[in-house]
């Protein structure tokens, strides 16, 4: 399942393509209708409880191996961030233009761009988390890449976590680069 938002369609701006391209190829999980990968069609039609269980049991390890090994990010100006804005999509790219409004106000900020949200980078995340002092999640909902960023820190054992805060819009209107600096630069000024 690919996750993205209305306003890639809607997009104008300079795009940059590699030289070539580079075919990914398919995981052993994946699913794509040839007769390698049709076992990994997941239905649980199982009329025997034991099998039933016996079948969930097997999933989970599958999901496991995927928690494991496909787990994306990208990081931004983070070896030396202390604020980590956290965005993804679209709201990244604002979040880019905050950060560099952030650094020329002397303000050391990176962002961490998950691209996966199941699994959620969170083996990415880790180190950061660590090093900062404050983590601005930005994004245009009322809070769900907040709340499964929250959620898999707690599931990887984090139980000590800098300031967390979040810049939203609601879709329609994204949240603008000298938006989330502004943000950032009024919780500096109140910490």
């Amino acid at each position: 399942m690919v996750f993205a938002d209305g306003y890639l369609g809607q997009m104008t701006g300079k795009v940059c393509l590699p030289d070539h391209m580079i075919q990914p190829g398919l995981p052993d999980w994946a699913v794509h209708g040839d007769a390698e990968h049709r076992g990994n069609v997941i239905v649980s039609i199982q009329l025997s409880e034991k099998d039933l269980e016996d079948f969930n049991i097997y999933l989970n390890a599958r999901y496991s191996e995927m928690i494991e090994n496909e787990q994306r990010s990208d990081q931004f100006r983070c070896e030396d961030a202390e604020v980590l804005l956290v965005a993804a999509n679209t709201p990244a790219r604002m979040a880019k233009g905050a950060i560099r409004i952030l650094r020329e106000k002397g303000i050391k900020a990176g962002l961490f761009r998950p691209v996966t949200f199941w699994p959620f980078p969170v083996k990415s995340l880790l180190p950061l988390v660590s090093k900062v002092r404050r983590i601005v999640v930005v994004e245009a909902s009322p809070g769900q890449l907040e709340d499964e960023m929250r959620l898999a820190l707690s599931h990887a054992g984090v139980e000590k976590l800098p300031d967390i805060r979040h810049v939203q819009r609601y879709g329609g209107i994204l949240p603008q680069s000298e938006e989330i600096a502004e943000a950032i630069l009024g919780m500096e000024v109140k910490a």
